[in-house]
């Protein structure tokens, strides 16, 4: 509590690299090869865009959905998901009707 937000972060942070570290461990124990490549490229998107917007101070807010945003993009522009893999999330989720109302999505959404 002393720290506030900012431990909160720190313990998410902490908790996030030790779960990680074991998750590394337990893969190859299995015997799992990980494409480290492609994890850094998912991770530097969000990771990037993040640090850019620390380091320019933008409200919170702005950054989260800036960070959404730019990742989702970035993924969508190296193929790292595909629109079958969005439309589905949508369709799971029950969004069409909401989705079909906003003009930048109609063609998305589109078959």
């Amino acid at each position: 509590p002393p720290y506030g937000a900012d431990g909160a972060a720190l313990a998410f942070l902490g908790g996030t690299l030790v779960g990680f570290i074991c998750s590394i461990m337990i893969a190859s124990k299995m015997g799992m090869n990980l494409l480290w490549k492609q994890v850094l490229l998912i991770l530097s998107l969000p990771i990037g865009s993040a640090a850019a917007i620390y380091l320019l101070h933008l409200h919170w807010i702005l950054g989260v959905l800036l960070v959404l945003g730019v990742s989702f993009i970035g993924y969508l522009m190296l193929k790292i998901i595909t629109k079958e893999e969005v439309k589905g999330v949508i369709s799971s989720l029950h969004l069409e009707p909401f989705l079909e109302k906003v003009w930048p999505f109609k063609e998305f959404l589109g078959d």
